[in-house]
């Protein structure tokens, strides 16, 4: 559950009973209201507080103060601070977090020292709510800075993730909401709504960033706990905000299937045996003039161990295309191959866990590469960035490279082409409910996907036992969505995360192949090359 808790401007404070039903149409759970403190710890009295404080109804918003510290405070002024929030904190609609009440302070500046200063105002807040019968103590949350990737050692129990200002294009800011960087702990972002001074702003953009950053707290959580997105402004939320439409849920699929003469899809067709030592090469072949194409990149039959490694073939492909290509196989030479019929759903994901994995383990391999015959169609350049993959991992020098590789660094997991590997959380708010679906079904830590990366495009080379993981999750083909055309938030684009995400917390390294990263789309509003240098 995310709640949007929105700061809540001096003139936007109206009658108290129709803001909260305004509130309730446009997702608000809590209101933020700016407090000003005097010199002597005091607060300046003033609208919008009071006028919320007296029309307090039930079932409305909650009430959160955001301290402005305009003035120097001494330690004793920090004492006075703590005694005069004491009964603002206590008040029934006062907003709290797992039952805690919450804090938000703008700035360290102010503070008689910037980190003892924090923690005595939280240990004096301590103090008063227990002398007035109240356990619990309040969350204080102050500001990140301005690039958060490293833990910080600032006192605040969660991070206030602040956009950049000054920004000229709005995207921008749905740039950094794709790829961070992040804290290391819990964390509130802060999303504004598109600004005069900001170009290319829209409802649309401004609803996915809500999103996102809703998606990207509730993983900061580790999954769990109470979410919250700060909304910059009461004002610009009304003008901007458009909830969006839920889309139809696909149709039910078909059962299993089987081929025209009763085989079961699960028993593959196959010639030649396979052996350990070789390397086995998994296709998900949709296209069969693209899965021709590919495999006219490698030696004949599989090649000789002379010339690199031998290859044993694996190959998935839609039942309507399994005569056509089984025979193009025969055609091309291959002498050791296991050939499976999979329906069409999951993308390359579901026949890899389904049948292609799970067959190469048996065969007990060390390597391997992972292709599919990708075309993008909704990529304006999809062939340029399905022919960048590809190339990098199919050719007799690209095979031997990635095996030399693995084998001098016996840690190194997995192999992604250049450019690839990107932060997990790239279009985090797509893939969340599955990805935590993952994390709850294995025990894992959600919160550590955010400082994770993986393979865009899921095409790799590797040691399987990186990926034996993925058959462990015990998934069969009707666990994938129906294929109509999806762009992202499947389980497949889930498990793309997964695939990577279970490698890293088994101790596995990730490592980009060198090349250019320029066919790379621009995922998360960015080019991963200019990402790259600018958050690293």
């Amino acid at each position: 559950m995310v709640q949007w808790w929105c700061r809540l401007e001096a003139h936007g404070a109206g009658d108290p009973s129709l803001l909260a039903a305004q509130a309730r149409v446009l997702g608000v759970q809590a209101w933020v209201v700016d407090v000003a403190v005097c010199p002597d710890g005091s607060l300046l009295p003033g609208w919008p507080l009071e006028r919320l404080l007296e029309g307090a109804t039930t079932g409305g918003p909650q009430l959160c103060l955001q301290l402005q510290l305009q003035h120097p405070l001494s330690p004793n002024g920090e004492l006075e601070l703590a005694r005069a929030l004491g009964p603002l904190l206590q008040q029934p609609m006062a907003a709290t977090l797992s039952g805690r009440p919450a804090l938000l302070l703008s700035s360290l500046q102010g503070f008689s020292h910037p980190d003892f200063g924090p923690r005595r105002l939280r240990l004096c807040l301590q103090q008063h709510l227990r002398r007035q019968g109240q356990r619990t103590q309040p969350w204080l949350i102050g500001p990140a800075g301005p690039e958060s990737g490293e833990a910080t050692s600032w006192p605040w129990d969660r991070a206030l993730l602040l956009p950049r200002r000054g920004e000229s294009e709005y995207r921008n800011h749905l740039q950094r909401a794709h790829w961070g960087p992040w804290p290391q702990g819990p964390c509130i972002p802060v999303v504004r709504a598109p600004q005069a001074e900001e170009t290319g702003g829209t409802a649309e953009l401004y609803g996915e960033w809500l999103q996102q950053a809703g998606a990207v707290s509730r993983f900061s959580q580790g999954g769990e706990g109470d979410a919250v997105v700060l909304l910059h402004s009461w004002r610009d939320h009304q003008r901007w905000w458009c909830p969006p439409v839920e889309a139809a849920s696909p149709a039910p699929a078909p059962g299993k299937a089987l081929f025209a003469d009763g085989q079961d899809l699960a028993c593959p067709l196959q010639w030649g045996v396979t052996e350990a030592r070789n390397l086995a090469l998994l296709v998900h072949g949709f296209y069969p003039d693209r899965l021709a194409e590919l495999l006219m990149r490698l030696p004949q039959g599989g090649g000789e161990a002379v010339d690199g490694p031998a290859i044993d073939l694996y190959v998935s492909t839609p039942p309507e295309h399994l005569n056509l290509v089984a025979q193009l196989l025969r055609d091309q030479g291959w002498e050791r191959v296991r050939l499976f019929a999979v329906e069409n759903r999951g993308r390359d994901l579901a026949p890899f866990l389904v049948q292609l994995l799970p067959s190469a383990l048996r065969g007990g391999h060390e390597f391997f590469v992972k292709v599919h015959t990708k075309r993008s169609t909704h990529l304006g350049d999809g062939e340029r960035w399905a022919d960048h993959l590809t190339r990098s991992l199919l050719s007799t020098a690209a095979v031997r490279d990635c095996v030399e590789r693995l084998q001098r660094n016996p840690k190194l997991g997995l192999l992604a082409p250049a450019g690839t590997l990107m932060p997990c959380s790239v279009a985090l708010h797509a893939n969340a409910q599955h990805l935590l679906a993952l994390h709850q079904r294995c025990g894992a830590n959600a919160a550590a996907m955010l400082q994770q990366r993986f393979i865009a495009g899921t095409m790799m080379a590797g040691r399987l036992a990186a990926v034996r993981h993925m058959s462990e999750l015990g998934l069969q083909l009707a666990d994938f969505e129906p294929e109509h055309g999806q762009t992202d938030g499947t389980l497949a684009h889930a498990l793309e995360r997964w695939l990577c995400c279970g490698a890293t917390n088994q101790g596995w390294l990730l490592e980009e192949l060198p090349g250019e990263a320029c066919a790379v789309p621009g995922f998360g509003y960015g080019r991963p090359n200019d990402l790259q240098l600018r958050y690293s």
